[in-house]
């Protein structure tokens, strides 16, 4: 069941079993795994290890993943549209072209996340760690930013904040030409 490239460590599984393990896998240590691509849409992953995981182009819209370690994943426009995130390690994540519209973040490390290109119209960002994240292109058009941890954050001329938000210009960085 199980197919372990010869290439990497990175584990891919076929499609049709990869829903029966993954609702099985009850606090378990999916790292590195290769989800790409997948359709999982309102899967329950909480409280899953999925560090260094792939889950580039996958479908997890509406997933529930609070307390999940996503720790250095690659998950490159990744849908997690209404998607539950709460209190998960975003650590790391390259999250760049990502659709986050409506997710929930409350709680969540995304220190030196990528998130360059992610859409996170209307997502609650409350109390979320974002020190030294790339928020490049970013959309946080009405997105709950209270009380979030901004610090040493990278932004740019294109990034979009909440109406009447402004970034702490004595901790975060405008990168005014950053290609």
């Amino acid at each position: 069941m199980h197919l372990q490239t010869q290439a990497t460590d990175e584990w891919r599984i076929p499609e049709a079993e990869l829903s029966v393990l993954l609702a099985e896998a009850v606090e378990s240590d999916l790292s590195s795994i290769d989800i790409s691509e997948a359709e999982l849409p309102h899967i329950d992953l909480s409280h899953i290890k999925l560090g260094e995981a792939d889950l580039s182009y996958a479908n997890l819209q509406g997933a529930l993943l609070q307390g999940s370690d996503l720790a250095g994943a690659v998950a490159v426009s990744v849908n997690l549209s209404t998607s539950k995130l709460c209190q998960a390690s975003l650590v790391s994540v390259n999250l760049c072209g990502a659709n986050m519209r409506h997710a929930s973040l409350r709680g969540a490390d995304l220190t030196s996340a990528s998130l360059m290109w992610a859409d996170l119209h209307k997502a609650t960002l409350h109390k979320a760690n974002l020190r030294n994240a790339n928020l490049c292109w970013a959309n946080l058009t009405d997105s709950n930013l209270t009380d979030a941890n901004l610090q040493g954050v990278k932004y740019n001329m294109h990034t979009h904040w909440p109406n009447g938000f402004e970034p702490p210009l004595a901790t975060a960085h405008f990168v005014a030409n950053f290609f």
